[in-house]
């Protein structure tokens, strides 16, 4: 039941990224739709005890979140998509968040090295693929879902359990 469970997960979260990919958006009805197969998973594998756990891992992601969506910084998909998540890994959605955003803070920094690199070349050969690219951009808007699936592949390759199996 496990491995079926991770792969559920993991094709959930490859189409939510392929969604936002296109569109920017993942939909409110794929979220509600991910996150009740996440609580329908928890109530079989777990019981109650699993139904409640799987409740205050959709809430976590929110709460935890509501700051950096208030600023611009993640869309409500976003949130709403690890809030779905949160219902097939419990409390140990926090983990899933804190591998997504070093992953997502790893690709800035080499993004930003990659810029400054480029901005270096500027003055000696402006037709460089690299200097094109950077050149007069101030801010990439990056799919963020791309990381939760990154912070989902760690998270298995530390070792995480999902629904306590």
């Amino acid at each position: 039941m496990s491995n079926l469970i991770i792969l559920i997960v993991l094709i959930g979260l490859v189409i939510a990224t392929i969604k936002d990919m296109k569109t920017g958006k993942i939909s409110n009805g794929y979220n509600l739709g991910f996150g009740l197969v996440g609580i329908a998973c928890s109530l079989v594998t777990s019981g109650v005890k699993g139904l409640l756990t799987s409740l205050a891992g959709a809430v976590i992601p929110v709460v935890l979140l509501m700051v950096l969506f208030s600023k611009g910084v993640l869309g409500a998909g976003d949130i709403k998509l690890f809030s779905a998540l949160g219902t097939f890994a419990g409390l140990e959605v926090i983990w899933l968040l804190v591998y997504s955003f070093l992953l997502c803070g790893l690709y800035g920094l080499v993004l930003m090295l990659v810029r400054f690199i480029g901005w270096l070349k500027v003055g000696r050969s402006k037709g460089t693929m690299i200097c094109a690219l950077t050149r007069g951009r101030q801010y990439t808007k990056v799919a963020f879902s791309v990381f939760m699936v990154g912070g989902y592949i760690w998270y298995l390759m530390k070792g995480g359990i999902l629904l306590g199996i």
